[in-house]
């Protein structure tokens, strides 16, 4: 799904792009929707093809199945993760504050029904330094999120239930190397919304994949 697909509208100094999206049973119980000024998110998303995969019927097993096919290594070195959120801290301050002039918002919300995998993945993201990119997931126990710089350096946080701190985790790698977050657990955590965060320390291009889990 491309920028230039999904319907679009003007609100104050921002443009909001909108889709329904519909699951793999053909349920169109959700909607995507992106937000920012229309030159930074025209820039940010010009060569990203947005792909959402949602399966209602999916278990937790499923989600850790869909881990270790779609991001081979993840599970083992995350997993540590979902019992001590704050494993990875910031190594130094290397973000700047998000403001409505410097971050492009992407969220996908659910209209109807509980319960869930939810599966992003956004490629050839350009992100400029100092500016934010947030993917705001729907209600989740689990999310599991990674960002692959493939020029530049970009670094990445997870808030909860609103896109400012306190910050739960965070990796802030430096230059290329692969930055990854997760949190939560089935077991401990009631649903939170997740709002993943990505700062570019210097402009950047970056792969974004995301997995969240919901119960029904």
């Amino acid at each position: 799904m491309k920028l230039s697909e999904l319907d679009s509208r003007k609100a104050g100094s921002r443009t909001r792009y909108h889709s329904i999206v519909a699951d793999e049973l053909g349920n169109k119980h959700f909607e995507v929707e992106c937000s920012g000024p229309k030159a930074l998110v025209e820039r940010v998303m010009a060569d990203a093809d947005i792909g959402i995969r949602i399966r209602p019927r999916a278990t937790q097993h499923d989600l850790q199945k869909e881990l270790q096919e779609s991001w081979p290594g993840a599970h083992q070195d995350l997993a540590p993760l979902a019992f001590d959120p704050f494993a990875k801290k910031p190594k130094r301050l290397r973000t700047t504050t998000p403001t409505a002039a410097n971050s492009v918002v992407l969220r996908l919300s659910r209209t109807e029904g509980t319960g869930t995998v939810y599966a992003i993945t956004l490629p050839s993201l350009v992100l400029p330094a100092g500016f934010n990119f947030f993917l705001a997931m729907p209600p989740a126990c689990n999310i599991f999120a990674t960002v692959a710089p493939l020029a530049g350096d970009a670094d990445l946080f997870l808030t909860l239930n609103s896109p400012f701190p306190p910050t739960v985790a965070a990796s802030v790698k430096g230059g290329t190397l692969v930055d990854s977050i997760s949190f939560g657990s089935v077991f401990c955590f009631p649903p939170f919304v997740p709002f993943v965060r990505v700062n570019g320390f210097t402009t950047t291009v970056f792969n974004l994949t995301c997995f969240a889990f919901s119960l029904p």
